[in-house]
């Protein structure tokens, strides 16, 4: 759906994006992280058709979006963090005209208008001027133009910036709706929000992508190494044991697949061990086999559960503070 090969962006002297590659597949929300400066809108404006690359190609449904222009823009809706408007005009009023610019078929546009009114939740408001409805709902009618023409990507930058609590859960919700039929990439600073919405995450940091990959996997796989190179090899898992002989770890270690065990506390009547799995087997067949070990040598297995980061402290261990420029 989304193909992004050796992109690299200069602005002048600066660097903005550096080398970056990636594939994202359809039906799916994918969260864009980064701090202030790391190449998030520059690398949403260039998919988007709205900004050449330095080098590098993007292709939107097999579309070049250089040489192609016109035909893989059609499949992209784009966003970006101030939602632009006339706000003069009324909800609908504006829809339809921004159906027409779009170069919807005029008998085409009344339904059009209708669907997206209905898929943002703004039918309530239709008939509003929209200088006169709140942040919430000018982001709303954002998101209704760039649906108009049923595009297969949405490209949203900052989407949630400046709305409240309420605001912000009903655009996830909608996000949540879209990326079943869609591809939905979004930036955000609020890492919650992407915990909460987004299966899948992409870390730029200075230009570079750091990391992408399943949420879940990356999670996981960070929780003791903070390594993006560690993340794709191992997966941590907390086991807490009933063992007064001690005699788990020597028959976990010699489990294959098992690359590293250690202690993480002794209460006298229970253990917890962190073990480290290799991701070259099945994680799901390795938990099954070590729990059959331990139950069948008579050590109570109390827990056995993947170890995972939060997205903030992922986040801090693979995208460190950046120095002030001297």
């Amino acid at each position: 759906m989304i193909e992004v090969e050796g992109v690299s962006r200069r602005y002048g002297r600066h660097l903005a994006l550096d080398d970056v590659s990636f594939r994202l597949g359809a039906g799916s929300v994918i969260g864009l992280l980064g701090a202030n400066g790391a190449g998030k809108s520059t690398l949403l404006r260039i998919i988007a058709g709205a900004l050449e690359p330095s080098q590098g190609c993007v292709r939107i449904c097999g579309r070049d979006t250089v040489t192609e222009r016109c035909a893989a823009q059609a499949q992209v809706g784009y966003l970006p963090e101030t939602a632009p408007s006339y706000r003069e005009l009324r909800v609908s009023e504006y829809l339809t005209y921004r159906a027409a610019l779009k170069g919807l078929a005029r008998g085409l546009r009344s339904a059009a208008v209708e669907r997206v009114l209905a898929v943002a939740h703004l039918e309530e408001v239709a008939a509003i001027r929209i200088e006169q409805l709140s942040r919430g709902f000018c982001q709303r009618v954002g998101m209704a133009d760039v649906l108009l023409c049923e595009p297969s990507v949405l490209l949203l930058d900052e989407p949630t910036a400046g709305l409240d609590p309420n605001q912000s859960r009903e655009l996830r919700e909608l996000l949540r709706e879209l990326g079943r039929t869609h591809t939905v990439v979004f930036s955000s600073h609020v890492l919650p929000e992407i915990q909460a919405v987004c299966g899948q995450v992409l870390l730029l940091e200075r230009g570079k992508l750091v990391l992408a990959g399943a949420l879940r996997e990356l999670q996981e796989s960070a929780a003791t190494s903070g390594s993006s190179e560690a993340c794709a090899s191992t997966c941590s898992v907390l086991l807490r044991l009933r063992d007064p002989e001690r005699r788990a770890a020597t028959l976990l270690a010699a489990l294959d697949g098992v690359s590293g065990i250690a202690l993480v506390e002794d209460t006298g009547e229970e253990l917890q061990l962190r073990l480290q799995l290799a991701r070259s087997r099945s994680v799901d067949q390795q938990l099954e086999q070590l729990s059959l070990k331990l139950i069948g040598a008579g050590i109570g297995l109390r827990e056995v559960r993947r170890e995972t980061l939060e997205l903030d402290d992922l986040f801090s261990r693979l995208s460190p503070p950046q120095e002030a420029p001297k």
